[in-house]
């Protein structure tokens, strides 16, 4: 028992892992499937496209599912459909077979992440919870770090290759060890596996309070996941910056999250959930107008880099905040959490698009800065500690 809880946080650090490297790399290859597959780099985007619609479907499924499985039985699901994915997609022969190979990832990923925080829930004292949270969520951004100065490397044996030497290895890995050492846990023993799931919905939904963690976590991640597909475009159009410039500036504004995400184990606990959810959406919409309407290129770095910053303290503390909310269905708010934030990348994607045709970076900035309000306020006024 004392190896397997020695295993446990590292065990959930590279279950985390596991969701990310087939989305960095896709992010280079975009293409080089579109000439593989004699197709557009339009085309082939909807491959992300359908993951990440394939993930925010299956959330209420998850949910459902979550009151009468184990977190860890549905994490290692979530694992082994990444796994197949990086694997299918190294030898897909056609377009729709690749489109079908990658939705496995979105599927899987968005099984993986609410259960990590189920079982961060059920498994590790509720004082340390959100500094654990933090440091999970800082695995991502650290590969993203280290992918950018060695991603020329992965791919240029072409991409197929690429993801067998560099996708697969990371998630089978990833899969061996969430298999070892997770601490095994059963839906059954506790009040979730007595009670019906229409019963279980109706709990989650009717509490006020649960359902203000759901819509900040969406108006928040319309800001924050809406806001990060526009960054680099953002510095290219607004101050003509190369390429190369711009890739340094996304490694510090990865740095910059994996330190908030270090943080946040001293932060969260002197001040409580609530208080820094509230104050990161906030900070993070103010960050957000602030960088699209200076007029110093230095200042718009300097406050672009409070973004990550700020949003890394507000992923760790409304997922800790999240979790507490109903903990006999830990599993299923934390499935429905994690479709919220899906959610609002999705509109946020969107809303940027719109904005920025209508009005440029200046309607947007304000737009992603009225949300975040929204986001504020709704938590604070409503939800529970």
């Amino acid at each position: 028992m004392e190896s397997e809880n020695k295993l446990l946080i590292p065990s959930l650090f590279i279950s985390q892992l596991s969701t990310r490297p087939i989305g960095i790399l896709m992010g280079f290859i975009l293409t080089d499937i579109a000439i593989t597959f004699n197709t557009t780099v339009g085309t082939a985007g909807q491959i992300v496209t359908a993951a990440s619609l394939a993930g925010l479907l299956v959330a209420p499924f998850l949910a459902a599912v979550s009151m009468k499985h184990s977190p860890r039985k549905l994490l290692l699901s979530g694992i082994t459909l990444i796994t197949i994915s990086a694997l299918g997609c190294s030898i897909a022969p056609n377009y729709l077979s690749m489109l079908f190979l990658y939705s496995l990832s979105g599927l899987g990923t968005a099984m993986v992440t609410p259960m990590i925080m189920t079982i961060i829930g059920e498994k590790i004292e509720e004082e340390k919870q959100s500094g654990t949270i933090g440091l999970i969520m800082a695995s991502t951004p650290m590969l993203s770090t280290i992918a950018g100065l060695t991603i020329a490397f992965v791919v240029g044996n072409g991409w197929q290759i690429a993801y067998r030497i560099y996708v697969f290895p990371i998630v089978s890995a990833s899969l061996i060890l969430a298999f070892v050492a997770l601490p095994r846990t059963s839906a059954t023993d506790s009040i979730q596996g007595k009670i019906g799931i229409r019963e279980g919905f109706m709990k989650i939904v009717g509490f006020k309070s649960a359902i203000a963690c759901l819509i900040g976590t969406t108006f928040t991640m319309i800001a924050w996941g809406g806001i990060v597909w526009y960054v680099i475009s953002f510095y290219k159009e607004t101050y003509g910056i190369s390429t190369e410039t711009v890739g340094l500036i996304w490694s510090a504004n990865t740095f910059v999250y994996v330190v908030g995400s270090l943080l946040c184990g001293r932060i969260i606990p002197k001040f409580g959930n609530k208080f820094v959810t509230v104050l990161g959406s906030l900070f993070i919409g103010l960050a957000i107008v602030s960088f699209t309407h200076v007029p110093s290129y230095y200042l718009a770095i300097i406050l672009g880099l409070m973004m990550p910053f700020f949003s890394a303290l507000w992923s760790a503390s409304s997922n800790a905040l999240a979790l507490k909310q109903v903990p006999e269905f830990r599993g299923a708010m934390m499935s429905l959490n994690s479709g919220s934030s899906q959610l609002g990348r999705t509109i946020g994607s969107l809303i940027g698009g719109l904005t920025l045709n209508y009005g440029g970076y200046s309607l947007m900035g304000i737009t992603f800065g009225l949300v975040c309000f929204i986001a504020s306020i709704a938590v604070h006024l409503v939800a529970i500690e």
